[in-house]
């Protein structure tokens, strides 16, 4: 591997921060919980109303979309679903723990370890391989090397990836398999920004998710 990977820093041990679970009255199979979530944006003087009153729930193997014009609030859903960001009001729960009770190392955990984002860019790392995209995840998690490259030589070739590993990642497949490298099953909660004139770049992540066994989700 690169030493721009072999050096990206020291892993975090998964024991080092501890995450609250703070609703057993969820189902196990809830991944994505809100209730009555608001998000308001401060323009100058003038209140932006993104989101108001948003109730959602999403179940482990469901397929969800959301459809919108511009400015319609997705993305800004998205980012308080990831934990990138904070509602003004209302309650978050992923997987079973309440987003706003967390701090930045929980939040920062969380997103290591049970979400995985495809952006409307990819957001890839221009100087590595796509072996090693698939691979950095991982590598922060402190999993062992053997482990991380049959992961992602897998996954890559799931994906139609195989051969082409080494060269550098330009695509959503490529995308697609880094975010969903990040645990053993597929993450509890995978999220993909894009409008309509990026379908593309989406769509082979579409299909390979809704051909995929729910057990494997």
């Amino acid at each position: 591997m690169s030493s721009a990977l072999t050096s990206a820093g020291t892993p975090t041990p998964e024991n080092d921060v501890q995450i609250r679970t703070v609703a057993p009255d969820l189902s196990p199979d809830v991944v994505v919980h809100l209730e009555k979530v608001t998000r308001v944006y401060q323009q100058d003087s003038v209140a932006v109303h993104a989101l108001d009153g948003i109730d959602l729930e999403i179940r482990r193997g469901d397929f969800a979309v959301l459809v919108g014009p511009s400015g319609s609030g997705k993305t800004t859903l998205l980012n308080l679903i990831g934990g990138l960001d904070s509602p003004t009001t209302g309650r978050i729960w992923i997987a079973g723990t309440e987003t706003g009770r967390m701090s930045k190392a929980e939040l920062s955990e969380m997103r290591l370890r049970k979400i995985g984002f495809v952006f409307q860019e990819f957001n890839l790392i221009p100087v590595l391989s796509a072996l090693e995209n698939v691979e950095f995840v991982m590598l922060l998690q402190g999993q062992p090397e053997a482990q991380r490259q049959a992961r992602s030589m897998a996954l890559l070739k799931e994906l139609g990836l195989q051969g082409l590993e080494h060269r550098r990642p330009a695509e959503s497949r490529c995308a697609c398999a880094t975010a969903t490298s990040s645990t053993r099953r597929r993450p509890g909660c995978r999220k993909a920004w894009g409008p309509a004139t990026k379908r593309s770049a989406g769509s082979s992540c579409c299909r390979w998710w809704r051909s995929a066994p729910a057990s494997t989700r």
